[in-house]
């Protein structure tokens, strides 16, 4: 039943079944076909609906259940836990690559803040999530780097985080694998902190369901892609999610946590021109595990290549207002940077590749290879790991050239701007072992234009809330995020804003949150077009 109030549209059909252009207009008659029976959705109720099994989701979640006893929360996900970016994080609770200067830093901080009081306060938090206090360690290998990481050091100094500037030598000392060649420096920041994402979204998940109790306030619905949203601008009127399977009504609020996705959601769900959509683009990226070989010595620190931090700068007035444009010319190439950190179970985390190439989430091996290339430069002891000589092996009977796209066109890919839902595929993270001892990982990271997540109320939908956009940051920013979702949840029930709840709330103060309403991403693009 449609209100005047409700807007309907279609989303996420499953892969090969209905064409994206044909779900969306279901209810309006436009399908002519006789439609075969399907059995009765389930009707779940719930005072809040979470669309979205991500980190932000789960911390979104979460929050609701600790701060209101008598709350109830429906998770909804697509795929399984860690289906997205979550599953191929490297896990950063890191500031030390961070710019002072961006918006983001004050909700990274915060997010850290919460994280670090987590831990400290409960053993069982930190052991479940593999909480690590290993610091990080920007590498320069130049004497502009070097410069760049003085700095740097000036900077984070400035805002009361110690940073420590490290020559060739005393790097050598911390970090024997190391390959540090003369004129090599790097920065030290001993606070920054490393966790798990997948044991994390595990840990979430269970802490959701032990805060419902015996009253089952939570219900995380998993594999069932949605499709299609009702939205409400009522009171009176509940959010209504559908998935494959169940018919989800919301009575209190709706958030909206799916990644990449969210934009082509609310596009479907307002029935209206793309105009969510082209804000989001799908940033893939590869994370590699392997085991090092017995003669490495283990890694103390989490490493970073130093021109990984300019994907942390404070956009400029033109980037942060310009179209997918730009991010095309900027970033569709594949770009990979050194980095690595150790797991808690022995095993080294590689990365990082980015590249704007549409949603297939296959792993490249030309992008691995390049992945595996770069580090070796690094910690060339990596040569001898067991994984390592089998993709080398591999490549040579294959013939695998590294830097031609393979004959069968899962090498370097152009950027599919259609995106799943118009080809009725779907796209999760994908985890695959390429040779005994290396396993790989990739998701769509949520890049938004500007490089600014969207948090805050949907335009013209009070109790719509959208949180999304974030990247690669969604572990070190969700606690942040969820507690400001929760002012904005707050502040639909009150006549006071979220700005004036965010000035009161300790802790976030120091946010503008107006910076991050998804209104302003909307305005900032009209004004280029």
């Amino acid at each position: 039943m449609n209100s005047p109030h409700r807007q309907a549209g279609h989303i996420f059909p499953e892969p090969g079944k209905l064409p994206f252009l044909k779900s969306v207009h279901l209810h309006k008659g436009r399908l002519k076909q006789k439609q075969p029976v399907k059995a009765a959705a389930s009707r779940v109720q719930t005072d809040f609906a979470v669309v979205g099994g991500g980190i932000i989701g789960l911390c979104i979640a979460h929050a609701i259940l600790q701060r209101d006893e008598s709350a109830s929360v429906a998770l909804i996900e697509k795929g399984g836990l860690c289906a997205g970016a979550t599953g191929a994080g490297q896990g950063y609770v890191w500031m030390g690559h961070r710019d002072p200067a961006s918006l983001l830093w004050s909700l990274a901080a915060r997010s850290k803040h919460l994280w670090q009081s987590l831990v400290s306060s409960d053993p069982a938090w930190r052991r479940a999530i593999e909480w690590q206090d290993i610091g990080s360690i920007l590498l320069g290998r130049t004497q502009d780097e070097e410069a760049g990481l003085e700095a740097r050091q000036a900077m984070l100094e400035a805002v009361c985080v110690s940073a420590t500037l490290l020559d060739g030598a005393q790097l050598q000392r911390l970090e024997p694998s190391l390959a540090v060649p003369r004129g090599a420096s790097g920065l030290l920041v001993a606070s920054d902190a490393q966790l798990n994402g997948r044991r994390a979204a595990e840990t979430l998940l269970k802490a959701c369901e032990r805060l419902a109790g015996p009253c089952h306030r939570f219900q995380s619905l998993l594999q069932e892609p949605v499709t299609h949203v009702e939205l409400s601008d009522s009171d009176a009127q509940p959010q209504i999610v559908h998935t494959r399977s169940c018919r989800v009504e919301a009575r209190q609020g709706l958030v909206l946590a799916a990644g990449a996705w969210t934009g082509q959601l609310l596009d479907a769900a307002l029935s209206a021109p793309p105009t969510w959509a082209p804000l989001f683009r799908p940033r893939k990226g590869h994370l590699l595990e392997l085991q090092p070989p017995a003669s490495m010595p283990p890694l103390q620190h989490g490493l970073m290549e130093v021109s990984y931090t300019q994907h942390y700068a404070q956009p400029s007035a033109a980037e942060a207002g310009h179209d997918d444009r730009a991010a095309a010319i900027r970033g569709d190439q594949l770009g990979v940077t050194f980095t690595a950190t150790p797991s808690a179970s022995g095993s080294l985390l590689l990365g990082s590749s980015r590249e704007f190439g549409g949603w297939d989430t296959s792993p490249c091996p030309n992008t691995v290879q390049a992945i595996l290339s770069h580090a070796e430069q690094y910690l060339p002891r990596l040569g001898r790991s067991p994984g390592m000589d089998a993709l080398h092996s591999a490549g040579s009977r294959s013939g695998l050239d590294p830097s031609e796209p393979r004959p069968d066109g899962s090498g370097l890919q152009e950027a599919d701007e259609e995106g799943p839902l118009r080809r009725g595929g779907s796209a999760v993270q994908t985890a695959e072992t390429l040779a005994e001892g290396l396993l790989a990982r990739v998701g769509l990271r949520p890049y938004v234009t500007g490089g600014v997540p969207l948090i805050g109320p949907l335009p013209g939908f009070p109790h719509v809330v959208v949180a999304a956009g974030h990247e690669g940051s969604g572990l070190t920013l969700g606690p942040a995020t969820a507690e400001l979702v929760m002012r904005h949840i707050a502040a639909g029930k009150s006549e006071r804003g979220p700005s004036e709840l965010c000035s009161g709330a300790a802790g976030l103060s120091s946010i503008d949150a107006a910076k991050f309403y998804p209104a302003q991403a909307i305005c900032s693009k009209a004004t280029t077009l």
